[in-house]
């Protein structure tokens, strides 16, 4: 293994894909979770971005990303013609969700159900992008294939999607492309950096329950780093991972926002779970409505979408009646 130093169609798709939709929730809220806690600092590029072949020596023509965070990642990076192949996941879990002129340009791009080399070979790709948690036995077919396979892991922190956007960049020849995203994503860092200095500090907490028992995002999961963004503090700061939460754990730790995932239209289930409990009633955000509901492709993103998501977040919370939050600036 190589490692490198270098820091409507969809309509269809979108209702084929509605009745896994819950399954694929959970293994990304898994995905958003599962790097351990560092014992030695921040991560760099060099643990996040690997080779599992041998290094390509030109940039790559042909190009198949395994999930939708690498989805999101090679479609803000390069154009439609050299991504030959997108995983049929994408269309509900990534960007290309969206129904826009953007998301519009990757609608002929052939779709792919399941990650096994037979479907992906039938690609030719050069380049294929993969997640440590794809599946192992693919991904060493693949490169048993020859084709050229880059591993990125999720990261939960903002600065290693950067990295690896920096990264990419290098790699796919597209080096002033990805230094003018990445200037636009600060851009955009920084205006929700100084949105949150107008208004008082929030603690919240990103809340998942799908009735089987609540957890909580703390530190090293994305959801940890959406909020941070949003400049929310973390009512779970010091605790890892997606943490088991009981209803006592959340009266005592009373956050004065709550974050949970929810499809517009579409009833959420972690909200109905606690409004149906009596014990919760007197829960503050129950009481207030101080509830924020991100679409479930935000609320597990492990891309640069995870600003997007911090922006929903800010936006929604700076929505909120000065009532509900009490004092604060605006």
């Amino acid at each position: 293994m190589h490692r490198i130093s270098l820091a409507g169609a969809r309509n269809a798709r979108g209702a084929h894909h509605r009745g896994v939709a819950f399954s694929v929730l959970v293994a990304f809220l898994l995905l958003s979770c599962t790097r351990a806690p560092s014992t030695s600092g921040p991560s760099s590029a060099v643990d996040v971005v690997q080779w599992r072949s041998e290094p390509l020596t030109q940039p790559p023509g042909r190009c198949v990303p395994a999930n939708a965070g690498l989805v999101d990642m090679l479609v803000a990076l390069v154009e439609p013609g050299r991504i030959v192949a997108i995983p049929a996941q994408a269309d509900s879990w990534s960007i290309l969700a969206e129904s826009s002129p953007f998301s519009a340009r990757f609608d002929e791009t052939p779709r792919f159900e399941r990650y096994v080399a037979e479907r992906v070979l039938a690609h030719r790709p050069d380049l294929v992008l993969v997640d440590p948690f794809n599946a192992p036995e693919t991904t060493n077919r693949l490169v048993e294939s020859g084709v050229a396979v880059l591993q990125v892991a999720s990261s939960p922190r903002w600065e290693e999607v950067v990295r690896v956007l920096r990264e990419l960049g290098a790699i796919l020849g597209v080096q002033e492309r990805a230094s003018h995203l990445l200037s636009a994503l600060e851009a955009r860092r920084r205006t929700l950096q100084a949105r949150a200095g107008k208004r008082r500090p929030l603690r919240a907490l990103a809340y998942s329950n799908q009735g089987a028992g609540g957890f909580g995002a703390a530190d090293d999961t994305t959801m940890d780093e959406v909020l941070r963004l949003a400049g929310c503090a973390n009512v779970l700061e010091g605790r890892a991972g997606w943490a088991p939460l009981s209803f006592e754990d959340l009266l005592a730790l009373e956050p004065d926002v709550l974050v949970i995932s929810g499809a517009p239209g579409q009833r959420a289930v972690a909200e109905a779970v606690l409004r149906e409990t009596p014990a919760l009633r007197s829960l503050e955000v129950l009481r207030t409505g101080r509830i924020v509901r991100l679409p479930p492709r935000l609320f597990s993103a492990t891309s640069q979408e995870m600003l997007r998501a911090a922006e929903v977040l800010a936006s929604a919370i700076d929505a909120f009646p000065v009532t509900a939050l009490g004092e604060r600036d605006r």
